[in-house]
């Protein structure tokens, strides 16, 4: 990819997803997966999702999977931003550049794989211009991208001039030639599959796609070759990352236990106290609330049954997991009782519990212990906190 993005042209069936999975299968055959990272956008025929198995590949994603497909351009966006960082540090202005000058912490190129991009755009229609933004600035930051499409036309005219490198097989309508790969042309390609021109200097040259293995009698596209290709040489690379692995694009479960999740979270060793709340919509990482910084009050908001008591529960239950009543005590104020009543056990039977409140009559002597607790503050400042 030393000539920019590329993009291979090409009317159905001529073999487009072949040329990708080809390509693929090339790279990941003389890159180890340190140094090259690929993320798998598949909008045809769901024919990428065999090379999944790879160790260079992150994701296959399909045209489906909405979340998946945000987050895997909001991931290669967070590349970028990371990458633009480090280079301007280290006085750089393109990948090969930051890895020859740091030889213990090179960093991989990462190839981000769109099969049909027609139906790409027509579904996320909306996310046109944030793509292009990514596709402009990704190539100094050692991303590339590799396009499939039916037409020159199914790309947006601002992204085609994007792309420098055009590969293209036979089209439907043989004007088009020379819109891809320049005047020149000297006749329509014949209906070979895989047979297709690209222009080399100013001179457009005809092509034939390589198949990644010989067809045989009962798998002529060598599927079951690929597959067992990218189970053996994820076998044999064993995990053995020297750096960053590509990273897997996830969505945020429906239901996550606080039992699994204070298992995961490492609260920091500081006096704030920390809550761990759930899992980061952005990194799928434990999500932790410092209450004293981003506070010290809070409020949680929403409509009937929207979750706000599961909330406050389970910011109740980690705090006292993770800190001793000497720490933190709580004061639970509920007048139906919701919060702390749920079953013959009780929230209020927690050590650091000092108080229930479910009567107005009780906040008059609520704020009288109060103004006492916190009056030890000024002499006593490693004194209890209060929930």
């Amino acid at each position: 990819f030393t000539n920019g993005h590329a993009v291979i042209f090409g009317a159905s069936g001529r073999g487009k997803t072949t040329f990708l999975r080809t390509v693929v299968t090339g790279l990941a055959l003389t890159h180890s997966p340190d140094e090259l990272h690929i993320y798998i956008l598949d909008f045809g025929g769901r024919a990428l999702t065999i090379l999944s198995d790879l160790p260079h590949v992150g994701a296959v994603i399909t045209s489906e999977e909405e979340e998946r497909v945000l987050r895997s351009l909001r991931k290669i966006n967070d590349i970028i931003d990371y990458r633009q960082v480090l280079f301007s540090e280290a006085r750089v202005n393109n990948l090969d550049s930051y890895n020859l000058a740091h030889p213990q912490k090179t960093l991989p190129a990462v190839l981000v794989v769109i099969d049909n991009f027609a139906e790409f755009k027509e579904y996320y229609e909306g996310l046109m211009g944030p793509f292009i933004s990514l596709v402009r600035e990704a190539r100094a930051y050692g991303v590339h991208f590799l396009i499939s499409a039916d037409l020159p036309n199914a790309l947006t005219g601002k992204l085609y001039n994007l792309i420098t490198e055009r590969f293209t097989l036979k089209l439907s309508d043989t004007s088009e030639y020379s819109e891809v790969v320049g005047r020149g042309v000297p006749a329509d390609l014949s209906a070979v599959p895989g047979r297709g021109y690209v222009r080399v200097g100013n001179t457009p040259l005809e092509f034939q796609t390589a198949l990644t293995f010989a067809p045989e009698e009962n798998d002529s596209d060598g599927l079951g070759k690929i597959s067992n290709m990218c189970m053996r040489m994820a076998e044999i690379w064993g995990g053995a990352w020297k750096g960053e692995k590509p990273s897997t694009i996830e969505t945020l479960p429906l239901r996550y236990s606080l039992e699994n999740l204070l298992q995961q979270a490492t609260v920091p060793e500081v006096r704030r106290i920390n809550a761990v709340m759930g899992i980061d919509d952005r990194t799928l990482e434990p999500a932790l609330i410092d209450i004293e910084r981003q506070g010290p009050h809070m409020m949680v908001i929403g409509q009937p049954f929207s979750g706000k008591t599961t909330t406050l529960r389970t910011m109740i239950f980690s705090i006292a997991a993770n800190y001793t009543p000497d720490e933190v005590v709580m004061v639970l104020v509920d007048y139906s009782r919701k919060l702390w009543k749920g079953s013959e056990t009780s929230l209020a039977d927690l050590p650091h519990v000092i108080q229930t409140i479910d009567d107005i009559e009780q906040l008059d002597e609520f704020y009288e212990n109060l103004l006492v607790e916190c009056a030890e503050f000024e002499t006593k400042p490693k004194w209890r906190k209060i929930m």
